[in-house]
């Protein structure tokens, strides 16, 4: 952190183990709460993604749904494509198809927004969404939504939700943030705008630029 000098390896030997070995050392109240959900759902066979922005933290889920016997892959952005020539054993595209196979026990995919939120569909067999995390990319958080919902597929089966917060932290400040641009983003596009032609030979001499500007 620009003009921070405190030497924190220097300080409390204490603090900086706890931080170093915190998987070690205790299982966030969040991960506790996810395993229950997602062991809930498999129970009833449902399908489940699990939407995260860490790295580091969706390798960790996957590793502790492992260790509870519940079968987990991730799609991230180092996820390879499918190459043709090329044969590599998990690609995001095998990842899905296996995933939305109602057949397969794979019943969980972890996934970071920045890469599968608007690339692939999962609505005709999994209608449930986990949010570990969220950042405040309004745009990847609505198309993320609607991995699981879709116009003309998605009308005769309800999809469900779970965001993960801590009280009093930056979790819900993030949340409040991204209804409020979602908000602003709706307003904007559902707005009656006036229709201009656009034939360089037609005289618009009286249109005004702050006609075309809406308030």
């Amino acid at each position: 952190i620009e003009d921070y000098d405190e030497d924190v390896l220097s300080g409390d030997k204490n603090i900086l183990n706890t931080i170093i070995k915190y998987s070690e050392i205790e299982t966030p109240a969040k991960l506790e709460k996810l395993i229950e959900l997602v062991t809930k759902y498999t129970a009833e066979n449902k399908k489940v993604v699990i939407w995260s922005n860490f790295l580091l933290t969706i390798d960790l889920i996957v590793k502790l749904l492992s260790e509870k016997g519940i079968k987990a892959k991730k799609i991230v952005g180092q996820t390879p494509i499918e190459r043709e020539g090329i044969e590599i054993a998990d690609t995001r595209e095998k990842i899905r198809e296996e995933f939305v196979d109602p057949s397969s026990n794979l019943n969980v995919l972890v996934a970071n927004p920045a890469a599968c939120a608007e690339s692939i569909s999962l609505h005709k067999t999994c209608h449930n969404a986990i949010y570990y995390d969220l950042s405040f990319n309004c745009a990847q958080f609505l198309q993320s939504l609607d991995r699981i919902h879709r116009v003309g597929g998605s009308e005769e089966v309800a999809s469900y939700y779970d965001f993960l917060s801590y009280e009093d932290t930056v979790d819900t400040k993030i949340y409040a943030n991204l209804l409020a641009k979602a908000d602003r983003m709706k307003a904007l596009i559902d707005q009656d705008y006036s229709i201009y032609s656009l034939d360089m030979n037609a005289q618009n001499d009286d249109i005004k630029l702050e006609d075309l500007i809406s308030e």
